[in-house]
């Protein structure tokens, strides 16, 4: 394989529209004969950026990594995102994507921005793959069955709401949660019916009601 086709993005909740990113990643490197690559942030990069007011996350890290490892990825890049890193401007972000990864194409919905200021987007970035020489492909949003789009803001607003179906037929899969298995009082095995105890999800983490 001779370089790398790149997405880019947070990918929180890997939902059906992140997933027609990952396919159309597929089909170009494919096409190419390059590596798929998928590039990440941990941690949320509003985390950073707005601390006080970050949304909850769909899918904490151990959960997001679970659902692309089931994505036909060559690569899967998982940057710290710092202050530092979202003060670079998005040409110093794309020679970065260039010299590190060999990148000969980028793929990226139209509603998604990279770079200082999100100077990087589907307007902008065209013009610099003309001048550096990748090729840049923009996706369409992806909308459900009755036309509406589908997004990680919207999945939060349907968990909020208790729709859990919504919430599961955006995401293309049962929303869930992971925590870790601790001792409890024992009480279970005492009458005959043993008991998982979990501690409680993180606190980044979207719940329903």
């Amino acid at each position: 394989m001779s370089g790398s086709v790149v997405t880019v993005g947070s990918f929180d909740g890997v939902h059906l529209g992140h997933r027609a990113v990952i396919a159309e990643l597929g089909a170009r490197a494919r096409h190419r004969g390059a590596r798929a690559v998928l590039l990440t942030f941990e941690p949320h990069p509003a985390s950073v950026l707005a601390p006080g007011s970050a949304p909850p996350r769909l899918t904490l890290a151990v959960e997001r990594l679970e659902v692309l490892a089931e994505a036909e990825l060559d690569g899967l890049i998982v940057l710290r995102f710092d202050l530092g890193l979202a003060a670079l401007p998005a040409e110093a972000f794309v020679r970065l994507l260039l010299e590190r990864y060999g990148m000969r194409e980028l793929v990226l919905g139209s509603d998604h921005g990279f770079g200082r200021g999100r100077g990087g987007d589907s307007t902008t970035l065209p013009a610099l793959g003309r001048r550096l020489g990748f090729e840049v492909t923009v996706m369409a949003q992806v909308p459900d069955a009755r036309g509406e789009p589908i997004s990680s803001t919207r999945i939060r607003a349907a968990l909020g709401s208790g729709d859990l179906a919504l919430a599961a037929e955006w995401l293309g899969r049962p929303y869930r949660f992971t925590a870790r298995v601790v001792h409890g009082a024992g009480r279970g095995r005492t009458i005959g019916v043993p008991t998982v105890n979990l501690e409680g999800p993180d606190p980044e983490k979207a719940l329903p009601p």
